[in-house]
């Protein structure tokens, strides 16, 4: 009994003095081990946790700071993964505005720390809330690139054409439409498909149900109209002996195909034909047109229709008479007059011709002391008789062309030889009146 006494009197004498001692002690501890903690401080992913059928429209920061505070040899092997920060919407039932705190969960090396002090920054967000709706929405295909020369798209289509989308109600209502990635055209001349990724931009949108997307693409060359004039015609199945005296006839093809094809087309002296088999004498006939065109192509119309031709003798015929008349004596100077059907051209015609024969047509020969020109000439007007418009033509012509064979033969006269001057037709009217001819004889 005795020593308890001296005991709780050895401890409570100057206790004053004790109790201040002990309480240095606590303090200069608590200093002590403040000295020797760290802090640290982590950006750490906002993870939103969520299985009721609102979603939250506003936006939401990407990463919260997290600050901890321990033993630096502690904390020092902490990472961001240590740390889990979400806030949960999973008890929400109603659309509205809300104030919801973080949640903070540490991984198990984490909390195998001890007096470690964290603080979450923020520690609220402001959530506003939605329902979550899907719905399906067409499907936009982007295009680059030009097809090959000469061709087009005529179609495409995508498949599925519409995408299901999932979302906030306000966001999904204002989306119209989602794009695809590019299909690239560049070259391209037939048909083909492509697997296409539908492109969501909007991290609060997601895709449901299909995930496959494929466009279809219809090629086909650029089908054009086009007009070509010419004069070739290929006649055939004229008989020896005949000739086509207008054998350039104008004509104009309407032609339908493909770009490339009609831009590579030419006329050539086969394509436009007619068939003169069923000629048997000379005159003016009409001939449809047949066209021969390679596949791909095809005519419209042809217009005229129909050739108009003039079928003379050929030269060749000519060939007995002309053996006779070179047996008589002398040179012998011939020109054109109105029937001379097989008379195409001045050198087809010079050609046919023996030694003896020479031709004129708008020019002169000079033959000894002697300058022989000349024309055909024609009707000339007349008082009381009827004149056409087709020989008013047809006489202003040969007014010109005597001209030219006139002053063609003053050319040729340098020691004032004798010109003269052949002509088919008489140069004046049935009562001898002068014209426009004999007004040319006497200028020259």
């Amino acid at each position: 009994m005795m020593k308890t006494e001296k005991i709780i009197q050895k401890i409570t004498e100057n206790w004053k003095v004790k109790v201040t001692c002990i309480l240095a002690a606590i303090v200069i501890y608590i200093i002590c081990q403040i000295a020797f903690l760290e802090r640290r401080s982590f950006a750490v992913p906002l993870r939103v946790k969520n299985t009721s059928n609102l979603v939250y429209t506003n936006q939401l920061p990407r990463f919260v700071r997290v600050s901890v505070r321990g033993e630096a040899n502690q904390i020092g092997l902490l990472q961001e993964k240590d740390f889990d920060v979400f806030v949960d919407l999973s008890d929400f039932v109603e659309s509205g505005t809300y104030k919801v705190p973080l949640h903070l969960q540490l991984s198990e090396d984490a909390t195998m720390i001890d007096d470690l002090e964290i603080l979450v920054n923020p520690d609220l967000i402001e959530l506003r809330l939605e329902p979550k709706i899907s719905a399906l929405i067409p499907l936009k295909t982007n295009f680059s690139g030009a097809c090959a020369s000469g061709y087009e798209v005529v179609s495409t289509e995508t498949y599925p054409d519409l995408v299901q989308i999932t979302g906030s109600q306000s966001l999904v209502e204002k989306t119209a439409f989602l794009e695809t990635s590019v299909v690239d055209l560049s070259g391209k001349s037939s048909d083909f498909a492509q697997k296409v990724e539908v492109i969501n931009q909007n991290p609060r949108l997601s895709l449901t149900g299909q995930s496959e997307f494929i466009v279809s693409v219809k090629i086909k060359p650029i089908q054009i109209t086009k007009k070509l004039e010419d004069t070739s015609v290929f006649f055939y199945g004229l008989r020896d002996g005949f000739s086509i005296e207008n054998d350039k006839i104008p004509y104009t093809l309407t032609l339908s195909g493909s770009k490339n094809e009609l831009d590579s087309f030419s006329i050539s002296p086969l394509t436009v034909q007619v068939d003169c088999s069923s000629v048997e004498s000379v005159g003016t006939y009409d001939f449809p047109f047949s066209v021969i065109l390679p596949k791909g192509i095809t005519l419209n119309k042809i217009e005229p229709t129909d050739a108009k031709i003039n079928v003379v003798e050929s030269v060749e015929e000519t060939k007995t008479d002309f053996e006779w008349i070179d047996k008589l004596p002398g040179k012998k100077i011939i020109i054109k007059g109105n029937h001379e059907y097989w008379w195409k051209s001045i050198s087809a015609v010079r050609e046919a011709l023996p030694e003896s024969i020479m031709a004129i047509q708008n020019d002169s020969i000079k033959i000894g002391d002697k300058i022989i020109c000349g024309t055909r000439g024609w009707t000339v007007p007349e008082e009381n008789k009827e004149f056409l418009p087709e020989d008013e033509k047809i006489y202003k012509r040969e007014v010109e062309r005597l001209k030219l064979t006139l002053k063609s033969a003053k050319v040729l006269q340098t020691n004032d030889e004798k010109i003269i001057c052949m002509m088919h037709f008489p140069p004046f009217d049935g009562s001898g009146n002068e014209s426009d001819f004999t007004k040319l004889f006497e200028e020259f």
